[in-house]
């Protein structure tokens, strides 16, 4: 008797510790976060391109779900996009566009090197209207 009596005790013990840590494993909620990628991947998948449009980018990046860290926020692949292409819009060379960036984006244009800066705008200026303007005194 006195063995089916520790056995019980201890089997309702158990029970009751187990239950325990079910609720609480369950109650614990981890949210899922989209990882925050650095700024160094999109210019690498920009600059690669050797075939860049940016229509199609665009749309391309309007599909992903990529979030890039600039200083403490997190700007979607999209927006940055649209941030380089209006700046390369607004520029008619590189220091402009890096001017731009410094100006209106401080915290991107820290995380960028010269180099980075110049092959940017070289790959988003292509079919914007200043370009072909600039262009059109040496094809005539």
């Amino acid at each position: 008797m006195k063995t089916l009596y520790i056995t019980f005790v201890t089997l309702v013990l158990t029970t009751s510790l187990l239950s325990q840590n079910y609720l609480v494993s369950n109650t614990t909620r981890s949210y899922k976060t989209q990882p925050s990628t650095s700024i160094s991947s999109f210019v690498v998948e920009v600059i690669d391109d050797t075939t860049f449009d940016y229509r199609e980018f665009l749309s391309q990046s309007s599909d992903s779900q990529s979030r890039f860290r600039i200083g403490s926020e997190r700007v979607s692949k999209r927006e940055l996009t649209k941030i380089f292409r209006k700046g390369s819009r607004k520029s008619e060379n590189v220091g402009q566009f890096k001017n731009y960036l410094s100006e209106n984006y401080p915290r991107l244009s820290s995380q960028l090197s010269t180099m980075e800066i110049g092959l940017l705008f070289e790959q988003f200026s292509k079919g914007t209207v200043t370009r072909y303007l600039n262009e059109l005194p040496s094809i005539l």
